[in-house]
This record gives C-alpha cells, structure tokens and sequence, in this order.
C-alpha cells in the first residue's frame, strides 16, 4: 500500500513537473499584447457562450432583470502550441493574466461585472484558450403593462466585443444555455438567440420573453375593481330620503382614488403602454366623482322640494269648529264642564 502511494505521489510531482515546464517553454517567447492572428487569416474568431444559471428577480419598477450568468469565451492562439504526444500532457491551466484575451462583455449591464476579466483559463495542446466568468449582473428591460395582469414583458441579455478601429476580432458562433427552472417562478421565459450584429459594435444577444403566470393571484386584481363597479351602480339606486346618499357616494369615490394611486404605484411608471387595467380604474373613478357630484345634487333639490312641500300644508289646528271660529280645545273642555 505504501509502495503505490509512493507510486502515485511520485507520477504527480512529475507531471505537475512537466506542466511546469511545459510553462515555461510556451510563455519564454510570449507577447500578451500580441493578437494571436492564425496563419491563414488576419482577424481572431471568438465563440461565445452564455449560460443563464438562474434569474433572481424581474424588477418591473425599474425596468431591470436580475440573474446569474456564466460568460464562456473561445478561441485558438496559434502562438500556445505544442505536441501532446510528448509526455501526455493535453492541456494546462494559466491566469488570464499572462496571455491575450478578447474584451467580451455583457453591454447592457448597469453593473459592469464582466467589464475586466479575472481568474483562470485552460490551453489546450491545440492552442484553443477557454475560459468562464460568472457573475450576478443586472440587464434593461422593455417593460409593458398594457395588457396587465396578463402582462408580457421584453429583457435583454446582450454580449458585445469592445469597439475597433479595425475589425481584428469578430464573434464566430454565439451559444445560449437555460439551466434554469421557472416552474415556481411567478413568470414564464422564453428564450429566443439573435444572430451575431456587426453595426459598429460586434455583438449577439438572447431575448427573453417574460409572462405573467395565471394563477389565483391573477384573478384576485379583478376582485375590487368589481365591487367598485357594483358599488358605483348602486349610488344611482339609492334614493335621496335615506339621507345616506351622498355619505356613500363620497366614501366610495374615495375609495376608487386610494385604489388607483396604490394601483399606480405597484405598477409602475416604466412601462412603454398605458395600462387598459389602470385606464379603467381612472375611469371610474372619474364616474365615482360625477356620481358624488349628481348625488348632492340630487339630495339638494330634495330638501328644496320637501321644504316648500311643508311650507305649502296648512297646520292642522287640535280643536273643533263652531259658527264663530275654531274652539281652542282646553276652551271647548271648559264649556263642557260647565254645561254638565
């Protein structure tokens, strides 16, 4: 037992040795600053790669996708050669410091996170360089309520290489992997790949299509707006000698203002539409308040009506009739006492 650990220790120390030198001989004669042009071509092909890990949050407020995203990069230096035969060696693993790398970045991210490459990268015996950046970032989104709560929302997760003078770079192929589940998420993605662009700045992008999901949630925004409705009716039904006309017309038009503001508020101000469920809350509101108003109205002219109505009836007089006049009945029990 000890013998073959002795074995195995020794097999690693010696290829952890030649990968060391392998190293040393590739790098002796290296220029980072260098682009690694093949032999046949003048211009450096990049792959892309984007792997969307999990989306955190659709802030519709401000109009942004939060998600983890790993940024994988590709391409053949011709200047990191050698034979793999030789000592077994495929590949060996570098900083991506200490060799030449394309500025590919995530360019409509507000955050900048993929702005300056760190960490690893693998060479293999055929000169590819690979190397995967991950990173929590944040990209705009076109955000449209008008159809809400059944809302549809555009985001964009957009990949660009930095602007040249020149083309000596392009994106050759442009990759996009979801390995991530919405299935308890409160919207639905679809993810659709876009071509590679070269208007001014090389770029590629993935668009995600964002739906509300229907779920018990959905429906329950149509609850009050409902009873609102109903209740709005219902002031032209009561009538003006309840005395309560007009203090239930103010309360509910007060209570169509609270909801469209709260309403207003949760939706947002970013959206490209106008909202046909917010429409229809000013709408009735706008109905609510003329209610209130025809209300006092209404109430106002009965008050009139029944204060002539009183003015206009004689008072009725508590005694009986004699040929002189009308006997004050305290009179009339006088007279009676007197006749018995």
């Amino acid at each position: 037992m000890k013998l073959m650990t002795s074995v195995l220790l020794a097999v690693s120390v010696n290829a952890v040795s030649d990968k060391n030198t392998l190293h040393t001989m590739l790098f002796e004669n290296y220029t980072k600053t260098l682009l690694p042009f093949p032999d046949d071509e003048a211009i450096v092909k990049i792959n892309v790669s984007l792997i969307l890990v999990k989306i955190i949050e659709l802030d519709f407020h401000k109009g942004l996708l939060a998600s983890k995203i790993v940024l994988g990069l590709s391409w053949k230096d011709n200047n990191l050669l050698w034979n793999n035969k030789l000592n077994n060696i495929s590949y060996i693993n570098v900083n991506t410091e200490d060799i030449w790398y394309p500025h590919v970045y995530i360019c409509n991210d507000m955050s900048g996170n993929f702005a300056v490459h760190k960490g690893g990268a693998t060479i293999e015996y055929d000169g590819t360089v690979t190397f995967h950046m991950d990173g929590i970032f944040q990209t705009y989104c076109t955000i449209d309520m008008h159809k809400y709560p059944f809302d549809e929302h555009e985001c964009y997760i957009k990949s660009c290489l930095r602007h040249q003078k020149y083309k000596e770079q392009t994106i050759q192929n442009f990759s996009f992997y979801n390995m991530y589940n919405s299935s308890s998420d409160t919207w639905d993605y679809k993810f659709v790949v876009g071509d590679v662009m070269e208007n001014g700045i090389i770029s590629a992008k993935v668009t995600i299509y964002a739906n509300r999901k229907s779920m018990s949630e959905t429906f329950s925004h149509f609850i009050f707006p409902a009873l609102l409705t109903i209740l709005n009716l219902g002031v032209y039904i009561l009538p003006a000698e309840s005395g309560e006309k007009v203090s239930v017309a103010i309360t509910i038009f007060l209570a169509n203002v609270v909801y469209l503001t709260e309403s207003a508020k949760s939706l947002g101000s970013k959206s490209r539409g106008v909202s046909r469920y917010l429409l229809y809350l000013l709408i009735l509101t706008l109905i609510s308040g003329f209610s209130t108003f025809v209300s006092i109205i209404v109430c106002k002219f009965y008050v009139n009506e029944t204060n002539v109505h009183k003015a206009s009836v004689p008072e009725k007089a508590c005694g009986s009739k004699n040929k002189i006049g009308i006997m004050d009945k305290s009179v009339q029990d006088n007279v009676n006492v007197e006749d018995t």
